[in-house]
Parts: C-alpha cells; sequence; structure tokens
C-alpha cells in the first residue's frame, strides 16, 4: 500500500516537472511520461492531481490539457 503511494509522489513530480517545462500535459504524455500501459492508470493519477488541486484541466476531448493550477 504505502509502495503505491511513493510511486504515484514520483509520478506526480514528473508530471509537475513537464507542465513547468512544457506549460501544460496532455493524457498522452502522462501515459508517456510515467510508462503507464494504460489510460486508466494516467487517468487516476491526474484526477488524484486534480482533487489536490494540483493541477487543472482545461479544453476538451482529444484538445485536454493539463496545467498547475494558479
Amino acid at each position: 500500500q504505502r509502495q503505491m503511494c511513493i510511486r504515484d509522489s514520483v509520478k506526480e513530480d514528473k508530471v509537475l516537472a513537464y507542465i513547468r517545462q512544457n506549460g501544460s500535459i496532455s493524457m498522452q504524455k502522462v501515459m508517456e511520461t510515467c510508462n503507464y500501459r494504460s489510460r486508466t492508470g494516467a487517468r487516476k493519477l491526474i484526477d488524484k492531481m486534480i482533487n489536490a488541486d494540483l493541477i487543472e484541466k482545461t479544453g476538451k476531448g482529444n484538445n485536454t490539457i493539463y496545467k498547475i493550477k494558479e
């Protein structure tokens, strides 16, 4: 259980670092950056980060991107 949390926080850091460098991140990039094989895992991470007020979602459908919440 605890291992999961540590791994998640490393992934969160990777996502945040990517956003800081590039301005935003797409679900596809989250998958690539964090080595997710499925969208489900990436989506769970993103949802968790949105709920924690770390990032926010903008756009719709294929144009959805995530940015650091101001």
